[in-house]
């Protein structure tokens, strides 16, 4: 798998961003900071308190996009990669309010787009952490700093980061990714991609999960989960839920990754596994297991080739597939 991380911040509340973020930070998220007014964006943090995502693993390369609207012009640090706490490289704007790749506020590449204030753009940065370092960032899908190497991303003694950070001045962000570039069918940069939420819209294949009252869907098919006030419920092993979902936008071309988010938790007894579903035709498709804890939890797996085919996601495909979950144990 390449996608190894993606938000389009559609789906859940500024409450819930510490359910899908190391640390929120000071950052919001509302409608009014989204992209095209699609959905939802989010607003990064005032004060020096920035969003932050943690991983599980050290990378050594990544490719990373975002849209961003400048809320303010000017030098300004939008987006780190990080090793720990300590930043091993930078995308910050200069005084002049153009792109630059620094070290710690060492400038170690420059473009040449004036950016504007109120006006989205979408940022893209492929970077190798290492003294020797290696960093390509492009604008709108256009080159904006050509592949640049030899240069000096590192903050540590590491040549590899496993954290990141946005802003911590007030901008706008949407429709983030990161890629490992070093595995999987999406290995380079995407574009200026969007990042769309879909919830169910009806009762799938199967239906064996208990609600809380009335329909499963309408007990699972709220934008933002409401954790008690409804819910499908199961303690029986092999037990499925699958749900037809929304279709994509009617302008959507290519599917580079798909992710299934399950909230869940565990209300008594001993220790659930739980796992999600994919049905496309006949199929149930089954991913990954994972454990259920005794607090609300926001699980999330990413595909970016279809189980069905091994192949990239087709557009019918995924709007036709039924989404779910299967309790393991």
């Amino acid at each position: 798998m390449a996608v190894i991380f993606m938000d389009g911040f559609d789906w859940y509340t500024t409450a819930d961003m510490s359910k899908r973020w190391t640390s929120a930070g000071l950052s919001t998220i509302s409608a009014a900071y989204a992209r095209g007014l699609v959905g939802q964006g989010m607003q990064s943090g005032t004060s020096n308190d920035p969003s932050v995502k943690s991983f599980s693993s050290n990378y050594a390369q990544g490719v990373f996009g975002f849209a961003l609207n400048l809320v303010s012009t000017g030098a300004k640090q939008l987006f780190t990669i990080r090793d720990g706490a300590t930043e091993q490289c930078s995308i910050r704007t200069n005084a002049s309010t153009v792109l630059t790749v620094t070290q710690n506020g060492t400038v170690r590449a420059t473009g040449t787009t004036v950016l504007s204030s109120a006006t989205w753009y979408y940022v893209e940065l492929k970077a190798t952490v290492s003294s020797s370092g290696v960093a390509e960032l492009k604008l709108n899908g256009a080159s904006e700093i050509a592949s640049t190497s030899s240069i000096d991303l590192t903050g540590t003694a590491n040549n590899y980061w496993n954290q990141l950070a946005f802003a911590t001045t007030a901008h706008w962000f949407d429709d983030f990714y990161v890629l490992d570039p070093t595995t999987g069918s999406n290995t380079d940069f995407l574009g200026p991609v969007q990042i769309s939420a879909r919830i169910p819209t009806g009762n799938g294949n199967a239906s064996s999960w208990t609600p809380n009252g009335g329909s499963n869907m309408g007990c699972v098919s709220e934008l933002f989960e409401d954790g008690n006030a409804s819910f499908v419920q199961s303690s029986t092993a092999n037990q499925i839920d699958t749900y037809t979902m929304q279709d994509l936008p009617a302008a959507a071309g290519s599917v580079f990754a798909l992710a299934q988010h399950t909230v869940a938790v565990q209300d008594g007894g001993g220790t659930r596994t739980i796992a999600p579903v994919y049905r496309i035709g006949s199929t149930d498709y089954v991913g990954t297991s994972v454990n259920t804890s005794a607090s609300y939890q926001f699980l999330t797996e990413i595909k970016d080739a279809s189980p069905a085919t091994a192949s990239a996601w087709t557009v019918s495909e995924v709007n036709g597939l039924e989404s779910g979950f299967k309790l393991i144990a």
